[in-house]
């Protein structure tokens, strides 16, 4: 796993349900395209270590998924 993963996997377990919009701003500013942080976040989703779903409000947010028993870390 690459150390920008493990930074998205951090800031999400810190902040549940975050956007890529918001994570974008945290790691590269307010000015930058969320492109990498998406392309990364479903990499993510895609390995079952992340979960995209859409909140409330209709923006997508990205929420840690639980290790299996047994396991104590994944990052």
């Amino acid at each position: 796993m690459t150390d920008f993963q493990q930074k998205l996997l951090r800031l999400v377990s810190e902040y549940p349900g975050i956007t890529d919009r918001h994570l974008t701003d945290i790691i590269f500013g307010k000015d930058k395209h969320q492109s990498q942080v998406n392309q990364e976040a479903n990499l993510l989703c895609n390995r079952d270590l992340l979960e995209r779903k859409r909140r409330p409000n209709g923006r997508i947010g990205n929420y840690i998924v639980p290790a299996p028993i047994g396991v104590t870390s994944r990052m």
